[in-house]
């Protein structure tokens, strides 16, 4: 039953099997994989050991009942995670982290400039200027650089 349980998402990433194409020279293995396939419970021991060193070769081939189940299973993970939660309250609250970061990286580099400004004066005696701008803030020696707060 396809319920979520072969995937470790959202907690963590799933691993899947990658697929190839066959190539031509595998052709041969192929068909006598189906040939035993088919046998079934048939296949003797010799048949039964041939049967599990093509599983083994030709599982880069092969897309098994339960290599689906996995996907759909992380598929339904995915749905049930987004549809459980308010998408539109989780896209904003990205957005509001996002802003909050961005502010962060500014005041960061203001105060940086702040301090390095004020080093500078006091030790050096400097002179320097407030430069009040709706620009991006940066260090400039002997500049202050303000950015007013938008409402």
């Amino acid at each position: 039953m396809i319920d979520g349980h072969r995937s470790n998402f959202p907690t963590g990433l799933d691993e899947f099997k990658e697929m190839s194409e066959i190539s031509p020279a595998l052709q041969e293995s192929v068909i006598r994989y189906r040939e035993l396939k088919a046998k079934g419970s048939k296949r003797t021991p010799a048949e039964e050991t041939e049967y599990r060193e093509l599983s083994t070769s030709l599982s880069p081939y092969i897309c098994s009942a339960e290599d689906w189940n996995k996907l759909c299973d992380s598929m339904y993970n995915l749905e049930e995670h987004y549809l459980d939660k308010n998408f539109d309250q989780f896209v904003e609250d990205a957005k509001t982290d996002i802003v909050q970061t961005a502010e962060n990286a500014v005041d960061t580099a203001v105060n940086t400039a702040i301090q390095t400004t004020i080093k500078d004066y006091v030790e050096e005696k400097v002179p320097f200027s407030v430069i009040i701008s709706e620009t991006e803030p940066s260090y400039i020696p002997g500049a202050l650089w303000i950015k007013p707060k938008l409402n």
